[in-house]
């Protein structure tokens, strides 16, 4: 089977597209994010505590998550949280911007992000299964976004560690932001049956 066989659908080569730049822009905000609170603070425990905070709201609802992707449309799900993730993006890059943030607002918001990425992440993981209509070729594309995903791990954070010393930790929170709303505008874009 030839290497990106998955991509011979357009829906799921609209959907790759946007699963790159969204997880560059998710990469390079957790990058600015855990900055901030160490610039913030000074404290090393403040930058484990903010970044615990994301991850343990999203484990809590995580366990509902599974359930309400298989429950709800998967693309409206996908579309809700994506241009929520975005707007929050958008707030947190105004509190940077105008000096208005604190440790507690970054940590409330990473919260907040990371209930809905326990939304978002089954949903995305299943919603591939909608994209591949031949079945011979799912295997394929979970690969392919392994590896998009993968790349993403390793360029997100390289880009957010030239732009914050050039442009500081606000431009890199506002291009997730930017990202977030641009994968919503491809997830219209797909032509899928409505599965609920």
């Amino acid at each position: 089977m030839p290497l990106f066989s998955a991509l011979r659908y357009k829906n799921y080569r609209i959907f790759i597209l946007g699963q790159a730049l969204s997880n560059i822009g998710n990469m390079m905000q957790m990058v600015a994010v855990s900055w901030l609170a160490y610039k913030l603070t000074d404290s090393v425990f403040v930058l484990g505590l903010v970044t615990f905070g994301k991850q343990i709201s999203g484990f809590f609802t995580g366990f509902f998550s599974g359930v309400i992707a298989d429950r709800f449309n998967r693309l409206r799900l996908l579309q809700v949280s994506h241009f929520a993730l975005g707007c929050l993006s958008f707030v947190l890059f105004a509190l940077v911007w105008y000096e208005w943030i604190t440790i507690y607002l970054l940590i409330i918001v990473q919260l907040i992000m990371g209930v809905l990425k326990s939304l978002e992440i089954p949903a995305r993981q299943t919603f591939v299964n909608d994209l591949i209509i031949d079945k011979q070729y799912l295997a394929n594309a979970v690969a392919l976004n392994s590896t998009v995903f993968n790349t993403a791990r390793l360029l997100g954070p390289t880009l957010a560690g030239i732009l914050i010393p050039l442009v500081g930790e606000a431009v890199c929170l506002s291009i997730y932001g930017v990202m977030s709303w641009v994968i919503v505008v491809f997830f219209f874009i797909l032509k899928v049956p409505l599965q609920k």
